[in-house]
């Protein structure tokens, strides 16, 4: 207890008003992080927090085959540092959806290979260990095309594959699902659709032992789309299904199996021609709506996916271009048990963010995965550790304050007036004040017109509390707390 009142009493001595919880939440380990920066076009799709209490990315890199893309695994420490990177491929696209700890401690990695396999493209998996050493590699499919977009465990130590294919519907797509062995061995494979057009996003194991598949059914590729659920047993036949979706186009792109055998997912509702939102939806056991809403502004805002919290919540991946941001941002919605918003926040700089994954950690704090091109010429894959209010408060923002960078002053604030000085850095900058709910209370960006690195910002009539600031600019992303008074 001694260390620990150490490190809190200097700052309660600043910050007299913080509350304990705040204290807390702000000790967690946060960063944001780019993976590598290179002269290539790179995205992170998937992230899992590793038993070492570091996390392994899945991503995607370009290479110097013109039009051809590999799949990258990073693995990190606990603070985001890199410790090993590895790429797998062949001489066309190869692209990742999914990563899976199996249940031997090794990883599986799904997507698809136009590299490998019998088809055009085909559904690819690859086992690796702990180090990133290819284990073995498979690929299953067609004459056609296939793509691989989740694996879960199954009740009797195997596992399933969800995706699309239209090697047996030629004229558009079926639903997919491949059941394997630990070996990758395949036990059955089944479609799923009509003459239309289905396609898969999603898959979870039931309580039952069999499986709910959720995605989207259209006449063609392009045609307006409903959201479409397929329930099965554990041999992969259909149990129900049900469409969701009405005039609008609905898209199912994630979906969760509870513990009481209800489902919740989050959806893509693309109602006009410049608009969608993220819409989470949770079901009974037999596809009735028990609740449905609705999240997003005025502009595009698109969801990829949704994981359970240890609060009985949720926590949603959404890529988001409202609410004032020129270029899209990475967007994480924090909800409770029954869909109502505890915090939102968007994460980036000035250029464009995207937010494929996100899952809690041990230390009740939060790993989202992306890209960014806002601090690179090119698209370089982004991973953000969040504390359990979603704040990223990197370790560095101390030492950024001691080399003066960024000043918030006075702090406190009696009279609400602050100024923001960036410490003499002129590059393009852009800055947020948040409350402690992650609601976005003040943004804009630094007037590098006028050759001036500071910001004069009236808060006056804000409620007296706790705020973040944070400031994005080509070099540099820092966030520091703000007290009014």
């Amino acid at each position: 207890m001694k260390n620990s009142h150490k490190i809190i009493l200097p700052l309660l001595s600043v910050f007299a008003l913080q509350s304990l919880s705040a204290i807390l939440h702000a000790q967690l380990t946060t960063f944001q992080k780019i993976y590598p920066v290179t002269t290539l076009n790179q995205s992170g799709q998937d992230v899992l927090p590793t038993p070492d209490g570091g996390y392994l990315i899945a991503g995607n890199t370009e290479n110097t085959i013109l039009n051809d893309l590999d799949i990258k695994v990073v693995k990190t420490d606990s603070l985001g540092k890199e410790l090993w990177t590895k790429t797998y491929g062949g001489t066309r696209p190869d692209y990742p959806n999914c990563i899976l700890q199996t249940n031997d401690g090794n990883y599986f990695v799904v997507g698809y290979s136009q590299s490998f396999g019998g088809g055009d493209q085909d559904v690819y998996l690859i086992k690796i260990d702990p180090s990133g050493n290819t284990l073995w590699t498979k690929t299953y499919g067609g004459y056609g095309n296939e793509d691989g977009k989740e694996i879960v465990a199954t009740a009797d130590g195997n596992y399933v594959i969800v995706g699309a294919s239209n090697s047996q519907n030629f004229a558009n797509n079926d639903m997919m699902l491949t059941k394997i062995d630990p070996a990758g061995n395949v036990i059955w494979m089944k479609y799923y659709g009509g003459p239309a057009y289905e396609s898969a996003r999603s898959v979870k194991l039931c309580l039952d032992g069999g499986f709910i598949m959720a995605g989207k059914t259209a006449s063609t590729y392009s045609s307006v789309a409903t959201m479409f659920l397929v329930k099965t047993d554990a041999s992969g036949d259909t149990s129900w299904t049900r469409k969701y979706g009405g005039p609008n186009s609905y898209e199912g792109k994630s979906i969760l199996a509870n513990s009481d055998g209800t489902y919740t997912l989050c959806l893509d509702d693309s109602s006009g021609a410049t608009d969608s939102d993220v819409r989470i939806m949770k079901i009974d056991g037999t596809g009735s709506v028990i609740w449905n809403n609705k999240y997003g502004g005025a502009d595009k805002d698109i969801s990829k996916m949704i994981q359970p919290t240890t609060d009985g919540g949720y926590i949603v991946a959404s890529v988001s271009r409202s609410f004032g941001w020129i270029n899209p941002d990475m967007w994480i919605l924090k909800l409770d048990a029954l869909g109502n918003t505890t915090w939102t926040r968007h994460y980036g700089g000035p250029g464009h963010e995207h937010c494929y994954g996100v899952r809690q950690t041990a230390d009740g704090g939060y790993i989202a995965i992306g890209h960014t091109k806002s601090y690179t010429p090119n698209t370089e894959i982004m991973m953000v550790k969040l504390d359990a209010q979603g704040n990223v408060v990197p370790a560095s923002v101390e030492e950024f304050a001691v080399n003066n960078f960024l000043g918030i002053y006075p702090n406190p604030s009696v009279d609400g007036i602050i100024h923001i000085d960036m410490g003499g850095d002129l590059s393009a900058s852009t800055f947020k004040i948040s409350n402690t709910l992650g609601q976005e209370v003040f943004s804009g960006t630094m007037d590098m017109l006028s050759q001036s690195s500071s910001k004069v910002i009236d808060m006056q009539g804000k409620v007296p509390g706790i705020y973040f600031v944070t400031i994005q600019s080509a070099k540099y992303l820092t966030t520091k707390k703000l007290v009014l008074k």
